[in-house]
């Protein structure tokens, strides 16, 4: 639907037997409405929703338009129903309804990645020229693991697993980005890097098997700073790009975020990545309690890094995170719409309206002119275009908006 907007003419045309939805936690209301909606033109059809916030919080999604919450795993849970001709008793984490009331089975224990298929990437094929990643126009999305032996406290990614790190069998990633047409691939594990001797076994088998493509991935700093040859070694096979979770530039705050790492580690990292000519997309945590000070020292540190790309995310309270059990008393707001990692739904400092001003003036000057000359170089004049037509339009909502 983020591709084609027309719901009404393809439940009209098609009569889904299913329809199913995922999503986090700011795509809660969306869900909440399409679904009344769908069953209000097909009342027979079977709604499902799963993803991260269902398994976090069923009960945001307890409505009678929706028949059921997958929790966990979804792909497996969609195969057992199948199998069993929707017979809810007996499948493991989901909740249904039953004479209007919902009924939650016992939670699923996570599949084997190696037993999932593959995706069948030929569905979506004639949507490949709209799917990017940043500049790369012809990217596609590859998991190799699930889940992170750390515990951040801004994190609720790991809860998923129950606290496990999940992994792939190496020879079925090289199967399948064999069977990719994309020329990028982004991978999407929660961190890449954990398991070197792992990681480092996957680059060499994918330059024997002479598979040429550019990859993005995550990494901690230590993880960098730990392993330099694991990642000159990607670099060899096509590593373009890592993004890295720096969060703050104080060590305070990096105690507070539970990140078990330090600002030398970074620095470590940034110069390691740097010296193999891998860009680093770093991302940081603007917290509620900075200062007017705070904001201008986080710029200073951005710019002393040499950074070529830096994304900045308002301290959000993740449903499943530390951070979320630890604050969820405050909340501003309980609308979830704000959940975007550009709102503050916690109380600031600083005034609201000084936060925001703060926060843009951060985004629109941390990086340097001539650093983002660098990075449009790499975007098609298409792209720019668009981009630069919807950031006008954006501001202009913004202005409209601001005290919203």
């Amino acid at each position: 639907m983020r591709l084609e907007r027309r719901l009404e003419k393809f439940l009209v045309k098609e009569k889904p037997a299913i329809v199913g939805f995922t999503g986090f936690a700011i795509h809660v209301n969306q869900i909440n409405r399409l679904s009344k909606k769908i069953k209000e033109m097909l009342p027979n059809t079977l709604v499902l929703v799963g993803g991260h916030h269902a398994t976090v919080r069923p009960e945001d999604f307890d409505t009678p338009y929706i028949n059921l919450i997958v929790m966990g795993e979804g792909c497996s849970a969609i195969r057992d129903l199948i199998k069993v001709e929707w017979e809810f008793e007996n499948i493991d984490g989901i909740g249904y309804l039953k004479d209007g009331k919902r009924v939650f089975n016992k939670p699923r224990v996570h599949p084997d990645l190696d037993d999932l298929p593959f995706p069948r990437r030929d569905l979506v094929e004639k949507y490949k020229g709209k799917y990017h990643y940043d500049w790369h126009e012809d990217c596609a999305i590859v998991r190799s693991s699930v889940g992170c032996p750390f515990r951040c406290s801004f994190c609720a990614l790991w809860g998923i697993t129950d606290g496990r790190y999940l992994t792939r069998d190496i020879r079925n990633i090289v199967r399948e980005l064999k069977g990719i047409k994309a020329k990028a691939i982004y991978f999407t594990d929660d961190e890449s890097m954990i398991d070197p001797m792992r990681m480092m076994e996957l680059a060499r088998l994918i330059k024997q098997e002479g598979i040429k493509k550019k990859y993005y991935l995550w990494s901690r700093t230590d993880s960098v700073v730990n392993n330099p040859d694991l990642f000159k070694a990607w670099k060899e096979i096509g590593l373009e790009a890592v993004i890295v979770g720096y969060e703050s530039y104080a060590e305070e705050s990096l105690r507070k975020y539970n990140k078990q790492a330090d600002l030398n580690t970074q620095q470590k990292a940034t110069r390691i990545l740097q010296d193999l000519g891998i860009m680093i997309i770093a991302t940081f945590i603007v917290d509620q309690d900075y200062t007017a000070e705070d904001f201008s020292k986080l710029k200073q540190y951005v710019q002393q890094q040499k950074l070529w790309q830096a994304d900045f995310q308002i301290l959000t309270p993740f449903p499943g995170s530390s951070i979320w059990e630890n604050n969820r008393h405050v909340l501003i707001t309980n609308n979830w719409d704000y959940w975007d990692i550009v709102h503050t739904v916690l109380p600031t400092r600083l005034s609201l309206d000084e936060y925001y001003k703060k926060f843009y003036w951060l985004v629109m000057t941390a990086l340097p002119f001539w650093e983002k000359v660098k990075l449009m170089q790499k975007y098609s004049i298409k792209r720019l275009l668009i981009r630069f037509i919807a950031g006008i339009l954006y501001r202009l909502k913004g202005t409209a908006n601001y005290r919203t």
